[in-house]
């Protein structure tokens, strides 16, 4: 998209002129790697618990609000907002 448009006049030669924009912002990702045969990591989240790997259905969003307490986010029915409702998690209870 031009920042500018306008038009250059050389004697009885008009040129319409845009002018855009040099620089794009562009994000650079990096991936993490093993470094001695060079392929991805995956990630895997695990309980603090149980010690065990978490599937993603199993996992669940929330906001810490202080000493082991959190805010759950969830998703009700066909709403596209998530719903915040409010639950205490308790490690092992």
């Amino acid at each position: 998209r031009a920042i500018w448009r306008g038009v250059v006049t050389f004697a009885n030669i008009r040129v319409p002129v845009k002018l855009y924009s040099a620089v794009s912002e562009q994000r650079v990702k990096f991936h993490l790697l093993h470094d001695q045969d060079e392929v991805r990591l995956r990630q895997q989240m695990v309980c603090d618990l149980e010690d065990k790997p978490v599937p993603r259905e199993e996992q669940a969003k929330a906001l810490h609000v202080g000493d082991e307490r959190f805010v759950l986010v969830e998703q009700h029915g066909d709403l596209m907002e998530p719903v915040l409702t409010l639950r205490q998690y308790l490690p092992g209870g």
